[in-house]
């Protein structure tokens, strides 16, 4: 493996070991099986690329406070869904918690463009829009759609889901309300009628099982804090 590639390698598993808790060095460089100085030199560059910061807590001894490591919760993807009277916006960051979440009530004296051009005036006057926004989905009519920007990712809740939450390297069962879904190594595939959940777990061995309610906003949260992380892991 070129040197290069290792390196790079390395600085993705130390992005995935803080996202699953290693938050001090020697946890870092001891899950990654690195030394500290290599676990340290990455993290750095992590920093350095807005990825990753650095902090500090209290502790019961004297003595220099180990630094703690966590992914930049800044991070955060938005959703809007057009509804007949309104477009309900929210924002999910890297963790999963709502940090915004707003109504765009249509007002009837205006048109749809002029409508969908003051929400996108809403969003940008909103501090959370800008560089941390990864990517903006919206679930909406087809004539509204033809007036979003092209970096919107037109979409339903369903599908958010099912890309977001596949994996390569597992076979994934989603119950998604009353319907199932089957990833297979990152491939969709639906039952077909009269297959059920009893039968396809007898058929393949799954290695995850997600289910959602009907309104599938579970879902569509996990889903968004997930699609967060990997598209920052495409930073690295």
């Amino acid at each position: 493996m070129e040197y290069t590639d290792l390196r790079k390698q390395n600085t993705l598993a130390i992005f995935n070991a803080i996202i699953n808790g290693y938050n001090t060095l020697n946890a870092i460089a001891n899950n990654v099986g690195v030394s500290k100085m290599t676990a340290c030199e990455l993290t750095q560059e992590l920093i350095k690329k807005n990825i990753i910061k650095a902090g500090t807590v209290a502790q019961g001894k004297v003595g220099r406070r180990p630094n703690l490591y966590s992914i930049i919760d800044k991070y955060h993807c938005m959703y809007f869904e057009e509804t007949e009277k309104s477009f309900c916006c929210i924002s999910i960051d890297i963790n999963g918690h709502v940090i915004d979440r707003f109504d765009h009530v249509f007002r009837k004296e205006l048109s749809k463009k002029e409508n969908v051009k003051l929400l996108f005036q809403k969003f940008k006057k909103k501090r959370i829009f800008g560089k941390y926004c990864i990517d903006i989905f919206a679930v909406c009519k087809d004539d509204t759609a033809l007036l979003l920007p092209k970096n919107v990712i037109i979409t339903n809740k369903e599908n958010i889901i099912l890309t977001s939450l596949s994996e390569s390297d597992k076979i994934i069962l989603f119950k998604l309300g009353k319907k199932l879904a089957i990833s297979a190594y990152s491939h969709i595939h639906y039952p077909k009628r009269g297959v059920g959940e009893i039968t396809i777990t007898k058929t393949l061995n799954i290695d995850r099982t997600y289910s959602f309610c009907d309104e599938l906003y579970d879902g569509l949260f996990l889903a968004m804090q997930r699609h967060s992380l990997n598209k920052i892991s495409q930073l690295i």
